[in-house]
């Protein structure tokens, strides 16, 4: 997408509502991850989902490509963000920055 290029409410919305579902998806995969992978996370495994989804207005549209931020509830763990920040980029969502927040 170009700098010039502009997203419809509707698009965003889409988007966001996309990357929210797969967001709560890698959530259930990160909580069947080893124990050994997952220690030091503070994490409540049976309340943690994605609680927001936003685009950042910022940068975006200056930006090469539209920057996200997504928030997790119940979770107070940057490994878990970073986890979730890699496993997004290689899905083809490079652009998300990841916060968690109990």
């Amino acid at each position: 997408m170009s700098a010039t290029a502009k997203l419809s409410k509707g698009a965003q919305m889409a988007m966001a509502e996309t990357l929210g579902r797969l967001v709560d998806s890698l959530l259930g995969v990160a909580g069947n991850l080893p124990d050994d992978v997952r220690e030091g996370w503070a994490v409540n495994w049976a309340a943690v989902r994605c609680d927001n989804v936003a685009l950042k207005t910022d940068l975006w549209p200056y930006a090469e490509e539209p920057r996200w931020l997504v928030e997790i509830d119940k979770a107070e763990s940057p490994e878990l963000a970073a986890w979730v920040r890699d496993r997004l980029a290689e899905r083809g969502w490079p652009n998300v920055e990841v916060r968690c927040e109990w």
